[in-house]
C-alpha cells in the first residue's frame, strides 16, 4: 500500500484498498491519505475474519479464517480433496505453488472441475473484496500477488461478485485493478516506509523549530496553523529537495 502511495498510481487518491493474495491474504488501506495501521499495528486483517466458526483449522489457531478458503494452499487442498491435483494437506510453499501452477494449467485444457475451484476462489474474493468497500469505501481496489497467475479464469467471476455485494449507491463506481508486480512490489513498499519515516522526522524537527513542545513532559508534535494537505507525492518532492539542499 506504501509503495503505490509512494511511487504508484494511488499518489492522487485519498481511499485505497490493496489486496495481495499468495500464500496467504493480505489488505492494507489507505485511510484520508494515511496508512492505516489501527490499535497496535494490527489492523486490516482481511486473512483472518472468521466466515464459519467451523471451518479449517488456520494457522492463527481459529477455526475458519477467510484464509483458509481462499489462499494457495486453501485452493490447492481443496483441488486435492476432488482427486484433482495430487499431494498431501501440508505441503511445504514451492509445491503449494507447484501444484497451484498445475490446477490453473488443467483448468485451461478444459478440466470443468479444476475451473470450478479457481471458479469459487474468485467469487468468494469479490464476496469479501466487496464487504471491505462497503465498511470503508475507497475509491480504488489495487488487487495483486502470486494468486494473480490464475487471474484469467477467476478474474470474471471475482468482479461479478464483488458487484453483487456492493451496496447499491456504490455498484459500477469502484474501479478494481488486478494484476501482478512481482517480488519488487514488497522492495519498494520497504523502500517508501523508510522515506515516510524521513519524511515524518523532517516535518517534526520543523515543528519543533517554530513552536516547540506543547509542554515540558509531552513530546508531542503541536499542529501547525491550518497547513493545506499535501499528497503523497508533494511530500515526496519536498523531501528529495531537502536531501538536495543539505
Amino acid at each position: 500500500a506504501l509503495a503505490e502511495q509512494w511511487f504508484g498510481r494511488s499518489a492522487h487518491v485519498a481511499d485505497m484498498a490493496v489486496v495481495t493474495i499468495e500464500h496467504g491474504l493480505g489488505l492494507g488501506l489507505i485511510v484520508n491519505g494515511e496508512l492505516h495501521r489501527g490499535h497496535r499495528g494490527i489492523a486490516t486483517e482481511l486473512a483472518h475474519l472468521q466466515v464459519a466458526p467451523d471451518g479449517p483449522m488456520c494457522r492463527c489457531g481459529k477455526r475458519g479464517c477467510l484464509e483458509t478458503y481462499v489462499s494457495h494452499a486453501a485452493v490447492v487442498r481443496q483441488a486435492r480433496h476432488y482427486g484433482i491435483v495430487p499431494g498431501s494437506d501440508d505441503l511445504p510453499p514451492a509445491e503449494v505453488m507447484q501444484a497451484y501452477s498445475e490446477l490453473a494449467a488443467l483448468a485451461r485444457g478444459g478440466d470443468t472441475r479444476a475451473l470450478g475451484v479457481l471458479v469459487r476462489q474468485g467469487q468468494l474474493l469479490g464476496q469479501w473484496i466487496g464487504n471491505v468497500v462497503n465498511l470503508l469505501a475507497p475509491e480504488l481496489v489495487l488487487f495483486d500477488g502470486g494468486a494473480t497467475i490464475a487471474s484469467d479464469l477467476y478474474e470474471p467471476a471475482l468482479r461479478d461478485s464483488m458487484e453483487q455485494a456492493l451496496l447499491l449507491p456504490q455498484r459500477g463506481l469502484i474501479e478494481l485493478v488486478v494484476r501482478h508486480q512481482g517480488d519488487e512490489a514488497w522492495a519498494r513498499g520497504a523502500s517508501s516506509l523508510v522515506l515516510q519515516r524521513l519524511d515524518e522526522s523532517s516535518d517534526f524537527l520543523e515543528s519543533i523549530s517554530r513552536h516547540g513542545f506543547e509542554n515540558d513532559n509531552v513530546a508531542r508534535r503541536p499542529a501547525p496553523p491550518d497547513p493545506p494537505a499535501a499528497t503523497a507525492e508533494q511530500r515526496a518532492k519536498r523531501f528529495l529537495t531537502q536531501m538536495e539542499t543539505s
